[in-house]
């Protein structure tokens, strides 16, 4: 790899393969005309492995940064671009493939009602087919200060369209 330095801070970063057994790996480095060279190390030490799940999805919250007709069309915008870009990639290994998570029922309520026959119909299917996920609240509620008598009334209570139920993380 070749970097020139400037003055001031310089960062680059050097990308090892995983390390099996603790090592003190060496480079070398070069500066100046003529060149001239340092050799140096690093210890390196196993690490456990993780792994990183990406939830793709969108926080509503009215009013904050846009009106309510605002936020409700941007909602279904996305719900449109979640189901295009979940048919791209519906040919890619399982765990690479797209879906959207719809965080709130409150703007799927109102896409449902105002969608063509064709998109309304397209939603639904993406939902069956595991491309969008739905919440099992109807707005954003401040579960902190709710009690449970409160989200079970806040819940959306299962409402079907087209014979598609919205999934509950806890059932009555």
């Amino acid at each position: 790899m070749d970097q020139t330095l400037q003055p001031g801070l310089n960062r680059f970063y050097l990308w090892v393969d995983k390390v099996e057994v603790a090592a003190w790996p060496k480079w070398r480095s070069y500066w100046g005309r003529p060149k001239h060279a340092l050799e140096t190390g690093h210890h390196t030490e196993t690490r456990s492995s993780f792994e990183v799940f990406l939830l793709p999805h969108s926080h509503v919250d009215v009013g904050f940064t846009h009106l309510q007709a605002e936020v409700e069309r941007m909602q279904w915008r996305n719900f449109e671009q979640g189901i295009e870009l979940a048919k791209k990639t519906a040919n890619y290994p399982e765990a690479a493939r797209y879906k959207w998570n719809v965080e709130v029922l409150w703007a799927v309520d109102g896409y449902l009602k105002n969608a063509k026959p064709e998109s309304r119909a397209a939603f639904i299917e993406a939902v069956k087919k595991g491309w969008i996920g739905l919440d099992a609240l109807y707005g954003s509620e401040l579960t902190a200060c709710s009690a449970p008598e409160e989200l079970m009334h806040h819940r959306f209570c299962r409402k079907k369209w087209s014979g598609l139920a919205a999934s509950a993380s806890t059932r009555p």
